[in-house]
C-alpha cells in the first residue's frame, strides 16, 4: 500500500478544510453533482431568441421585449411576452433578413413604456447601415429617427433624451424636438465594428444630468470610462480598478463596476464602487483544469435598476465526454447583494444559460431557457431573495 507523504496530507486537509469553511462551495459544484434542478414559473414555450441581445423589461407593464428572427414577418421582429398572462406578441420592425448577423440591435425602452428603440440594419446583406427607430409596443407606428450608423443606446431617467454613438461622438436627442447634441468621444479614434456585438456601452445618471460610456482605444483595446456632463460638455476620466473590468452601471450609491481578480487559483468576482471607494465580492470560482470545472459566464450578467443586486451565471462541468466537450453539465443562476456580498443560487438546471433582466422594482428576475444556443427555449420568472 502507498501511503501519502506528510505534505501531501497536509495539502489534502487543507483542501478539504477549505470546502468546509467555503459556505458557496455546494453552489460551485465543488460538491459531487446534484441532481435536483430548479427553475422558475414558467411563461412561455417554444420561443426562438437571439442570445446576442439583452431582454427589456418595459417599465410600467408586466411585458418582456426581445429581439427574435422569425420569417412571418420579412425576417425579424421584436416580440413581447406577458409575465402574468405568458402570451407573445409581435411588434414588427420592417427589417430585410441578412444571413450571419442580427437584425436589430441594442434595444431599449422609454422609463414611461410607451416606446421601444433600436438599431436595425437596412440594406442589403453584410451592409453596415442602421436606421436608429421607435416603435410602439402595442403595435403602433415605427418611427425612424436617424438614418445612419447608431448604436449603444441609454434613455435619460424621465425620457427626454435618447443618447447613442456614432462614429467619434455621442449624440444626445430631445425627444421633444429632435435636436441633436454631438459630444466627442475623447480618446477614441474609430467605433468597435458593430457586427461583432462590441458597440460601447452608454448609461445615465440617476438625474439625468450626466452620461458615463466606455472608450476603448483601437489599437491596445485598453479600456477607460469617461464622465460626461451634459450641461458644459465637459469630460472627465472615471479611475478603473486594478482588475479585468467587465460591466458598469450607475445606480443609486454611485458608478459601479463588476470585475475580475484572477489568482492562482481562483477568480473573485467584485463590484467596485467608484464613487464611494468601497468594493464587496460577489462570487469566487476555482481556477485550473479540475472536475468539477466552474466557470463564470460573461455578457449574461445584469443589474438591477437601483444597482442594489446583481444577477449572474455560473457553469460547472462534472465530468468531461472528451477534450472538449462536457457530459453532465450545471449552470446556476445567482442573485447577489452588490451592498453586502450576501448571493442565493435562484435557478439550477441542466439546460443553456440565457439573457437576464431584473422587474423595474428588483423584486423578479426573467430569464430564458433552452437546450442549446440555437434551439428554441422557454421563458421563466423567478422571485428575488
Amino acid at each position: 500500500m502507498r501511503c501519502l507523504s506528510p505534505l501531501a496530507f497536509l495539502a489534502f486537509l487543507a483542501l478539504v478544510a477549505a470546502c468546509e469553511n467555503d459556505p458557496y462551495a455546494p453552489e460551485f459544484g465543488i460538491d459531487p453533482v446534484d441532481t435536483t434542478q430548479t427553475h422558475g414559473t414558467l411563461l412561455a414555450t417554444n420561443v426562438v431568441l437571439n442570445y446576442r441581445e439583452p431582454l427589456v423589461w418595459i417599465p410600467g407593464t408586466e411585458l418582456i421585449a426581445f429581439f427574435s428572427p422569425t420569417q412571418s414577418v420579412a425576417g425579424c421582429a421584436i416580440w413581447t411576452v406577458d409575465v402574468g398572462t405568458g402570451e407573445t406578441t409581435i411588434v414588427d420592425v420592417g427589417c430585410a433578413p441578412q444571413e450571419g448577423f442580427p437584425y436589430v440591435r441594442q434595444l431599449v425602452a422609454a422609463p414611461n413604456g410607451s416606446a421601444l428603440y433600436y438599431s436595425v440594419w437596412i440594406d442589403a446583406p453584410r451592409s453596415l447601415e442602421l436606421e436608429l427607430r421607435a416603435a410602439d409596443p402595442a403595435g403602433g407606428d415605427v418611427t425612424t429617427l436617424r438614418a445612419g450608423r447608431a448604436w449603444a443606446l441609454a434613455v435619460s431617467p424621465d425620457g427626454q433624451h435618447l443618447a447613442y454613438q456614432i462614429q467619434d461622438s455621442v449624440l444626445v436627442r430631445d425627444m421633444d424636438s429632435g435636436i441633436e447634441y454631438h459630444y466627442p468621444v475623447l480618446g477614441a479614434a474609430r467605433p468597435i465594428n458593430p457586427r461583432l456585438g462590441a458597440a460601447r456601452p452608454i448609461t445615465f445618471s440617476p438625474d439625468g444630468a450626466e452620461l458615463l460610456y466606455e472608450v476603448r482605444d483601437p489599437v491596445s483595446l485598453s479600456r477607460t470610462l469617461r464622465r460626461l456632463s451634459l450641461e458644459d460638455g465637459t469630460s472627465k476620466i472615471v479611475p478603473l480598478p486594478q482588475a479585468i473590468t467587465r460591466h458598469f452601471h450607475w445606480g443609486a450609491s454611485g458608478v459601479m463596476v463588476l470585475a475580475e481578480v484572477v489568482h492562482e487559483h481562483q477568480s473573485e468576482y467584485s463590484v467596485f464602487n467608484l464613487t464611494t471607494g468601497e468594493s464587496v465580492q460577489v462570487a469566487s470560482v476555482p481556477r485550473g483544469e479540475r472536475v468539477p470545472y466552474t466557470q463564470f459566464h460573461w455578457g449574461r450578467e445584469t443589474w438591477s435598476m437601483d444597482g442594489t443586486r446583481v444577477a449572474y451565471w455560473t457553469g460547472t462541468c462534472h465530468e468531461w465526454a472528451d477534450f472538449l466537450n462536457c457530459s453532465i453539465q450545471r449552470r446556476a443562476l445567482f442573485v447577489a447583494d452588490t451592498r453586502s456580498g450576501a448571493r442565493a443560487r435562484v435557478v439550477y438546471t441542466s439546460r443553456d444559460s440565457s439573457p437576464v433582466v431584473f422587474s423595474p422594482d428588483g423584486t423578479r428576475l426573467a430569464y430564458f431557457s433552452s437546450e442549446s444556443v440555437v434551439s428554441p427555449g422557454d421563458f421563466y420568472v423567478v422571485d428575488v431573495p
